[in-house]
């Protein structure tokens, strides 16, 4: 994440898009504007300087949630396999605080 924050505070021109994963970054690039040498000389300067980027603090996010009729019409049958009533079950479900390591936004998508 922390190469991923450098390029996104100091962008490299030729560089097309940045497709993040768990833990790899894909790097698209436009090779009639870059050579491959080159890309892979600016990013080992980078990779130089991961030490020093600052990542942002995490954050809790609330995502809505609905729950039975056509948004989950297994709700009954799901509280029932558990022996709760579907109430119990969305109380459950709700109390919990689910850590989410990676979430990709689409603003990574977007073509440059």
């Amino acid at each position: 994440m922390r190469l991923l924050r450098l390029l996104e505070l100091e962008p490299v021109a030729g560089i097309r898009n940045l497709h993040p994963a768990y833990c790899s970054l894909l790097i698209k690039f436009d090779a009639l504007k870059l050579r491959h040498s080159e890309l892979e000389a600016i990013l080992r300067s980078y990779l130089d300087r991961l030490e020093d980027v600052r990542l942002p603090e995490p954050r809790q996010l609330e995502i809505p949630v609905c729950y039975g009729g056509e948004y989950g019409p297994d709700l009954n049958d799901v509280s029932a396999m558990h022996g709760m009533t579907p109430t119990q079950a969305i109380e459950l479900h709700a109390s919990a605080t689910i850590l989410s390591i990676f979430w990709v936004c689409a603003r990574f998508c977007v073509s440059r």
